[in-house]
């Protein structure tokens, strides 16, 4: 049978349907045959329907716009993707995991994310790696100070506690400065990455196909390709929203650095002795 479809579960609810009964198609009836329930990333109005149907009802015979490939472990889905993407390795076909990668929007926002991810990581290791080394520098340079200190009966835990204070007074300037820096050059930096972003999902989707080839495709297709969202991208301008939760989260690391930052210090200082000060003189 051709003119046949399977539903899903919420649509056929939703619309009282049921196996048996008939929907209607680019002016063509199809019989219910099948209801399937909801999973992954299809939609409850996902309609499968034979392959030949298809092609008739959107007047595409002879040509294939999307496939979808089943694989018999979630461990060898990327394995397929990269064999189908070098096996037909012309451009004409493109494998991908899931729709997201095919959605232009949604396309450049992951990949902002990402490179915001690896840029917060990046800068909080550096930043950590700066504040232990200038919190290293500072208690070596100020041996002779530890060393009167500890000689007229400043305890370990007395001493530490100064540094730890001067650590975290460190963050907090370096905290209000990286805010003023951010609040100068995160908007135009967002534009520059945005446009890049922009400009290359743009010419990866034309190189799949053809602006003939885009023309003939049922606006469906186009939709579902996120074809017909690529003026849209074009225009986009991206704003830059801060969130209260980010300052919370920014405060919170600059404690956690300046802590981080007065581990040296304590040990340093623990382990020195009036006596030896005079090593540094």
């Amino acid at each position: 049978e051709q003119n046949v479809a399977l539903i899903a579960d919420k649509f056929a609810e939703r619309n009282k349907l049921d196996v048996g009964s008939n929907i209607i198609i680019k002016e063509e009836k199809l019989k219910i045959i099948g209801i399937y329930e909801v999973m992954g990333e299809f939609s409850p109005e996902t309609i499968f329907i034979p392959f030949k149907t298809a092609q008739r009802l959107f007047n595409i015979e002879g040509k294939v716009h999307f496939l979808d490939v089943t694989v018999d472990s979630i461990d060898n889905v990327q394995k397929t993707i990269d064999y189908i993407n070098n096996t037909l390795s012309d451009g004409r076909i493109k494998a991908i995991k899931g729709m997201e990668e095919v959605d232009p929007t949604i396309l450049l926002l992951n990949n902002i994310k990402r490179i915001s991810k690896i840029s917060m990581i990046s800068s909080s290791i550096v930043a950590i790696l700066i504040i232990l080394s200038i919190m290293f520098i500072n208690v070596r340079e100020r041996a002779r100070e530890i060393g009167i200190l500890k000689a007229i009966g400043a305890s370990n835990f007395n001493i530490s506690t100064q540094f730890l204070i001067e650590s975290i007074s460190l963050c907090i300037i370096a905290l209000i400065l990286s805010i003023a820096i951010t609040l100068a050059i995160n908007q135009p930096l967002v534009d520059f990455i945005g446009e890049r972003e922009k400009t290359e999902i743009i010419e990866k989707r034309q190189d799949m196909l053809t602006d003939e080839e885009i023309a003939e495709l049922p606006e469906e297709l186009k939709d579902m390709f996120g074809y017909t969202d690529l003026e849209k991208l074009k225009s986009m301008n991206l704003k830059i929203t801060f969130f209260p939760q980010i300052l919370i989260y920014a405060i919170l690391l600059t404690f956690l650095l300046g802590i981080v930052g007065s581990i040296i210090p304590a040990y340093y200082i623990s382990k020195l002795r009036p006596a030896e000060v005079l090593r540094f003189e």
